[in-house]
């Protein structure tokens, strides 16, 4: 089930060694394969584009659904009123229920003259090849490295880290935020730690990570930097309430346009069983790639489960992190129940892919093999706004 290998905190290079790893020439052809991996994936989403008949590819575009919402934001802030027909009585509607920091990103960048959609869909690219680049370094010099970053490459919801969306910002700001704390650097941890709950919804979160992380793994060690690191997060996200607070006149802007669609507390699995349940033709062509998606997480958390115990003595203070931040963001769509789109929740799970170099490459290729499809059949209708 698992692959022999040793893994540890990495060591500190000699200097003579830092000089040789910092000229630009080697650190890219170290990092070769995941770029390479990264265009393969970009080119792939095309051609799968280009495959479908007119009707289909006439319908193609980077954005779809709440990528509209974003670039909604940059244009014109945030907004709240009631909704009309079509909803309950009394329900709000507006944009409120999303972070700012993507959409003041594309604003900043769009002061140039650029065009805000090609600003945005560059944007999330250009973050998900610093997460490729990162999950690359941090998997390490393992026997099946590349095969374990191919399981990146189709891992579930993988299409919304090349679209319009943050996700790729979320992702990439955890990493480095893991990376930080993992080498004890926890004032610079306070950047990501603060800017994560301005990112995306359901990150606020990883202030649950951050305490699990030390009460689980880190026994109250250090406790007072982690403790300011996780009030860094906290702080973040008041700075989004108060945000809403100035443009909208109420701190419970988030909650009240996100409370139409059913949020709260739910029975977990009441949830999954629900979103396990196939549904045949809910997508023209593709079945129900909802329930096929949860169906594979289940499997790949029900799996990881048992590599994370095997294992336990070796985990490194960064596999820690991903352990806690793969349970609670696993855990957290399921409670909140079906009003979050847990086929786009699932794309937040991909830093779990560094635990899987504990796994035996036996156990990556058929998980590859099974992955390639529902990755396939989600990124079409998400594409062609089917699905969004």
């Amino acid at each position: 089930m698992t692959e022999p290998l040793t893994v540890s905190d990495p060591p500190v290079p000699r200097a003579q060694h830092a000089r040789r790893q910092g000229r630009w020439g080697p650190a890219l052809w170290d990092n070769a394969f995941p770029v390479g991996l990264f265009a393969v994936v970009d080119l792939a989403i095309l051609v799968a584009v280009r495959l479908q008949p007119a009707s289909g590819r006439s319908e193609f575009s980077w954005w779809h659904g709440d990528s509209g919402i974003y670039l909604w934001i940059v244009n014109s802030g945030y907004s709240l009123n009631r909704c009309g027909a079509g909803y309950p009585a009394g329900s709000w509607c507006g944009n409120t229920g999303w972070q700012p920091l993507y959409p003041w990103l594309i604003k900043t960048f769009t002061l140039t003259g650029a065009n805000e959609t090609a600003v945005a869909v560059v944007l999330s690219q250009a973050c998900t090849l610093a997460v490729f680049v990162l999950l690359w370094q941090i998997i390490g010099p393992v026997r099946h490295r590349k095969v374990v970053m191919v399981t990146a490459a189709v891992f579930p919801g993988i299409i919304y880290y090349f679209t319009l969306f943050p996700i790729s910002l979320l992702i990439l700001l955890a990493l480095v935020l893991f990376k930080l704390l993992a080498s004890g650097r926890y004032r610079w941890a306070l950047i990501p730690a603060f800017l994560i709950p301005l990112s995306y919804s359901s990150a606020v979160v990883v202030i649950v990570v951050l305490g699990l992380w030390l009460l689980a793994f880190r026994r109250l060690q250090d406790w007072r930097p982690v403790a300011l690191v996780l009030a860094a997060s906290a702080a973040g996200y008041v700075v989004f309430l108060a945000v809403l607070k100035i443009t909208v006149g109420t701190w419970r802007a988030e909650y009240l346009v996100q409370a139409k669609y059913g949020n709260g507390l739910h029975n977990p699995l009441k949830t999954l069983f629900t979103l396990t349940a196939p549904t045949p033709g809910r997508f023209v062509g593709s079945g129900d790639v909802v329930a096929l998606q949860t169906q594979l997480v289940l499997l790949i958390m029900i799996v990881l489960t048992y590599v994370v115990y095997d294992n336990r003595a070796r985990l490194t203070s960064l596999d820690q992190l991903v352990v806690c931040w793969t349970y609670v963001f696993w855990f957290t769509p399921l409670v909140v129940g079906l009003g979050i789109s847990s086929y786009r929740s699932n794309a937040l799970l991909l830093p779990a892919v560094v635990l899987f170099r504990y796994m035996n490459r036996a156990l990556l290729i058929p998980l590859i093999v099974l992955s390639a499809p529902v990755a396939y059949l989600l990124a079409i209708p998400v594409l062609t706004g089917k699905l969004v």
